[in-house]
């Protein structure tokens, strides 16, 4: 036998039930502050993702920026050497035309 009388219900002293009550509030104190910490662990990891992939944007961006100011030169460049040519071209007709009217060279005066 252990001592208790059959058929009855041990009730706990006062000061235990109070410190029970005390345990269970600072249990749910505990439990509602850990819930906080594991929510701002996960927004700050979402945050550190967020910027991780921003910056491989913005990487990804500057190396297109560069490319496509590149190849803004060349066409620049293309288009300067086409222009410059058909500058030349029309300069030699007009030489032709004039010197098919015979006035192509200057009469030097002696």
């Amino acid at each position: 036998m252990t001592g208790k009388a059959p058929g009855r219900k041990v009730v706990k002293p006062l000061a235990d039930r109070a410190t029970d009550g005390l345990q269970d509030e600072l249990n749910a104190k505990l439990a509602a502050a850990e819930a906080a910490r594991r929510a701002a662990e996960e927004k700050a990891a979402k945050a550190q993702a967020k910027a991780r992939k921003a910056k491989r944007k913005a990487a990804q961006l500057a190396v297109d920026f560069a490319a496509a100011r590149i190849k803004a030169k060349q066409k620049a460049k293309k288009v300067k050497a086409k222009a410059k040519k058909a500058v030349e071209k029309e300069k030699a007709k007009a030489q032709a035309i004039l010197e098919a009217k015979g006035g192509g060279k200057k009469k030097v005066k002696k």
